[in-house]
């Protein structure tokens, strides 16, 4: 999902077609899997914060590893 999200958080045109359809494709398959989650569940605006915060943390690392020059 963290692609998904970083094709249309950043984006170099926000209001373009490609981000908007990514966003709704994003938050869709959010809502799609809360669907499938078993109760007890937490709020659906709880779990997609969970879920974007996750991405987040997911581009940072793999950022992360694509910037560090490897080791003479």
């Amino acid at each position: 999902m963290a692609p998904i999200y970083d094709r249309f958080a950043h984006c170099l045109d926000p209001g373009s077609k490609d981000s908007a359809e990514a966003e709704k494709v994003f938050f869709d398959e959010i809502a799609w899997e809360y669907d499938l989650m078993q109760p007890p569940k937490s709020a659906m605006d709880l779990f997609r914060y969970e879920v974007v915060r996750r991405c987040k943390l997911f581009l940072i690392a793999a950022d992360k590893r694509t910037t560090v020059p490897p080791k003479a």
